[in-house]
C-alpha cells in the first residue's frame, strides 16, 4: 500500500510539475515565427541581419528608423485584460481597434509617431508585433497577415 501511494505521489509531482514546464519549453522563439520575408513585407524594404534575443526578434532596416521585432512572452488573463483596459498605452493621436478573429483578445494601435504595435493575447502568451514606419493599407494588411501566420504556432 505505501508502494502504492508513493507511486501516486510521484506520478503527481511529476505531473503537476513538468506539464507547465514543458508547455513553456515548447514556446517557438521569437525569431523562429518573425521570419526574414515577413520583415521585409512590413519593413517595406530589406532588412539586415536579425538580433535574437529567444523572446524578443529585432529586424533593422536599411532604411533611417525602420526596424520590426516580435516579441513573445507569458501572459495571465488578468494581464491581457489590464493591458486591454488601458487600450495598450494609445496617446493623443493614436488609433486603435481590435481585430475580429485572433487569438483570446488582441489591440491594433496606429501610433501617431509611426510605431504601430499589433498585440494579441493566446494561450495565456502575449505576442507583440511592432514596426515602426509609417502606416498604410497595405501595412496594417501585412502585420494582420503576419499575425495570422503566427498565432497558430504559438
Amino acid at each position: 500500500m505505501r508502494i502504492h501511494t508513493a507511486l501516486s505521489a510521484a506520478a503527481s509531482f511529476l505531473f503537476f510539475f513538468t506539464v507547465p514546464y514543458n508547455a513553456h519549453a515548447t514556446t517557438p522563439k521569437a525569431c523562429d515565427l518573425l521570419n526574414s520575408q515577413m520583415a521585409v513585407v512590413l519593413t517595406g524594404g530589406p532588412v539586415t541581419d536579425h538580433m535574437d534575443a529567444g523572446f524578443l526578434c529585432l529586424y533593422p532596416s536599411d532604411s533611417a528608423g525602420t526596424r520590426v521585432s516580435l516579441s513573445v512572452t507569458n501572459a495571465s488573463a488578468s494581464d491581457a485584460d489590464s493591458y486591454m483596459q488601458a487600450k495598450g498605452g494609445a496617446g493623443p493621436g493614436d488609433a486603435y481597434e481590435s481585430i475580429p478573429g485572433l487569438g483570446d483578445q488582441n489591440l491594433f494601435v496606429v501610433g501617431a509617431n509611426q510605431k504601430h504595435s499589433f498585440i494579441v493575447f493566446y494561450h495565456n502568451k502575449e505576442v507583440f508585433l511592432f514596426v515602426h514606419r509609417k502606416m498604410t493599407p497595405e501595412l496594417k494588411a501585412a502585420m494582420i497577415q503576419a499575425m495570422k501566420e503566427i498565432i497558430p504556432k504559438i
